[in-house]
């Protein structure tokens, strides 16, 4: 917290919009092909329930996510992913975008790598809130559905770092230091 109070200037980044664009377009894909799969189903004389059912769901999933990277394009296109200032941080990162966290509400933050469950490891921003659970009770339900179903994703518990920021997200070419940075507040903020 000294840090970014030192400095007397925020540290913003914005998303990586390539990678969210090259996502978005495998998902838009992966919709067109899941509903190709229930045209194709319905158009054979005996349609095959399996694929029906199979591309159907497929369907739902990839149309939530087209949805929700569009929505994210759209809503933040020109506007920081990553705000750290005086007052706290704000996240708006496509992976957790948890908004407004003030540093009274900040216990620990920290960087690692968020393990995956295919074997790989993603570099990551942690955040622990001081109120633990109960911070996060404050959000939607459909934000708390949405952390289970990423936790289901990727091997991590949820109580230890409820709050994972990608580094991947972001793009760090105009900040490459970013991880020097946030080294430097953990340790004058211990």
């Amino acid at each position: 917290m000294d840090f970014v109070k030192n400095k007397q200037e925020k540290l913003t980044i914005h998303a990586n919009q390539k990678r969210i664009a090259i996502a978005f377009l495998i998902v838009s894909l992966s919709l067109v092909f899941s509903f190709w799969l229930v045209v194709a189903s319905l158009a054979n004389k005996e349609p095959r329930f399996l694929d029906y059912v199979v591309g159907s769901l497929l369907a739902c999933y990839f149309g939530y996510l087209t949805f929700h990277y569009s929505i994210y394009l759209l809503k933040y296109y020109n506007k920081p992913a990553l705000r750290i200032d005086d007052r706290g941080i704000r996240d708006n990162t496509f992976f957790s975008q948890i908004g407004a966290i003030d540093w009274e509400d900040i216990e620990e933050i920290f960087i690692y790598d968020l393990q995956l469950k295919s074997g790989g490891k993603e570099r990551s921003l942690g955040i622990i809130p001081k109120t633990g659970q109960v911070f996060l009770k404050k959000f939607p339900w459909s934000w708390q559905i949405r952390r289970i179903a990423i936790a289901a994703f990727f091997r991590f518990p949820i109580s230890q770092t409820p709050i994972n920021i990608l580094l991947r997200d972001l793009d760090l070419s105009n900040n490459p230091e970013f991880e020097r940075e946030i080294q430097n507040l953990v340790g004058k903020e211990t």
